[in-house]
């Protein structure tokens, strides 16, 4: 019986990474340079920047809601209301209290997400890190063989190699085989997320619908959605990592 596999195109998540990280800082800078802007007094300034970071974290907020992938509106809809109303109080001008507001609302909103970005950014380094060992690592393997050594030497060297490599290999594989057991499980995830039953579990969990005594981690705010895109990123660097250590050109070869 053939293995489910994940209905995940790494070409497409990687596009919708690249365009979530580029509205994240879109609206994030245009949100402090609106702000800047009112308070240092230059007007047209403040309505363009203050306008783009209005209107894109407001479609970046609501398609996220749409789509079930972040937390409801009854979140984030209360805040960008009162942030609108104390724009207007500053400003006492109704437009640019609004993009005021808006700008403030825009930082808000993105400041966290351009934060985990740098996070999963240092994390992606560390992870190239590792590999760019592992590529080293096979050049010094290669680079010791070519050296003059003598019979015993040698297969002391060779040996210390195989030995931490098995013990190395053997860990990742039983970790590999107890990931791809958990595939179902991973699909189950991903059609309850984007069934749109899992907005609705969460709204009724905010409304206290659902019994303290039962497990509601999966409810978490933006938790399933960071798992699964973790688990993409995963999959790409285990990838990565093999293509470095030429295990796929091994295997066209063959």
């Amino acid at each position: 019986m053939d293995t489910p596999q994940l209905a995940y195109d790494p070409k497409r998540m990687e596009l919708a990474r690249r365009l979530s990280e580029a509205v994240i800082l879109i609206v994030l800078g245009a949100g402090l340079l609106g702000v800047t802007a009112w308070f240092t007094g230059h007007p047209v300034f403040f309505y363009i920047t203050a306008g783009i970071a209005t209107l894109i974290s407001l479609v970046y907020i609501f398609g996220m809601i749409i789509m079930g992938v972040t937390k409801s509106g009854s979140g984030y809809i209360p805040i960008c209301i009162l942030l609108m109303v104390i724009g207007i109080l500053v400003t006492h001008k109704f437009l640019a209290g609004i993009l005021l507001g808006g700008a403030f609302f825009g930082i808000y909103t993105m400041a966290p997400l351009a934060f985990q970005n740098i996070r999963r950014s240092i994390t992606s380094r560390k992870l190239d890190k590792s590999a760019d060992k592992l590529e080293q690592f096979r050049e010094d393997v290669y680079s010791k063989l070519e050296q003059d050594k003598n019979q015993e030497e040698r297969i002391a060297f060779m040996s210390d190699t195989y030995d931490k490599l098995r013990k190395l290999v053997s860990e990742l594989a039983e970790k590999t085989e107890e990931l791809d057991a958990l595939i179902p499980e991973v699909e189950k995830l991903q059609e309850y997320q984007e069934s749109g039953k899992w907005q609705q579990d969460f709204e009724a969990d905010e409304r206290g619908e659902i019994s303290l005594e039962v497990n509601r981690s999966v409810l978490s705010e933006d938790g399933l959605y960071d798992l699964l895109s973790d688990l993409d990123s995963l999959y790409s660097t285990f990838g990565d990592i093999l293509i470095k250590a030429g295990v796929y050109d091994n295997v066209e070869e063959e």
